[in-house]
C-alpha cells in the first residue's frame, strides 16, 4: 500500500460519448477536461452520422468553439451538426459537477 494520500482531484480528462441519448441524430465523441470542478476545454471532438460517417470535427477552449466541417456541405446539415455540438458541450457541463 502507498504511504501517498490523493487529497484533492484538481484535473481530469474524460472520454465522453452522447450513446446514453435516446434519440441522438449524431453520433459525438469527445474528450472533456474538467479543472477545479469545472470543464476547461473540449478536445479532440468528432461528429458522424449514426452509420460512421464523419460530418464535423471540434474543440472548445474557453468558452471559444473551433469547427470544421469534413462532409456536412449543406448548410440545413451544418445548422443541425452545430445545434447538436452546443447539446454536447451544455451536457458536457454537467461532467464538473459528478
Amino acid at each position: 500500500m502507498s504511504e501517498l494520500k490523493i487529497k484533492q482531484t484538481l484535473s481530469a480528462t474524460y472520454a465522453v460519448d452522447n450513446s446514453n441519448e435516446e434519440n441522438r441524430e449524431y453520433a459525438i465523441h469527445a474528450n472533456v477536461t474538467v479543472r477545479s470542478g469545472a470543464v476547461s476545454n473540449i478536445e479532440a471532438g468528432e461528429v458522424q452520422t449514426l452509420q460512421g460517417d464523419v460530418l464535423a470535427n471540434f474543440s472548445v477552449y474557453n468558452g471559444s468553439l473551433s469547427l470544421n466541417f469534413v462532409r456536412a456541405q449543406d448548410s440545413e446539415t451544418q445548422i443541425s451538426v452545430l445545434n447538436a455540438i452546443n447539446s454536447f458541450k451544455d451536457s458536457a457541463s454537467t461532467i464538473g459537477t459528478i
